[in-house]
């Protein structure tokens, strides 16, 4: 999608990327999916994790397996050390 809806962008693809065009910055997804099926919007059956990343187009640095999990696990540690900050009610219950 480009203009918040308005149409679809245009795509390009590598073995393990598709490229949005949706405005002066195209948008990069990389993934060990099977890109073919994805830029058809077809449906797949899913036997194994599968992991996708959208940012800058910009080749995906690094095993995409390795460093979503990485992030996921960065941002899970992030949010649980976050969360432990608020204050909790003396009774125990939420209001």
């Amino acid at each position: 999608m480009k203009d918040y809806g308005a149409g679809l962008a245009e795509t390009t693809n590598g073995t393990n990327h598709i490229r949005y065009l949706v405005g002066r910055q195209a948008l990069r997804l990389s993934t060990d999916a099977p890109v073919g099926y994805i830029r058809e919007g077809r449906t797949f059956r899913i036997e194994h994790d599968t992991h996708f990343f959208l940012g800058p187009d910009e080749p995906f640095t690094g095993n995409l397996r390795e460093e979503i999990r990485r992030m996921e696990q960065s941002t899970r540690q992030y949010w649980q050390l976050w969360v432990r900050g608020w204050p909790r009610p003396l009774n125990g219950r939420m209001k």
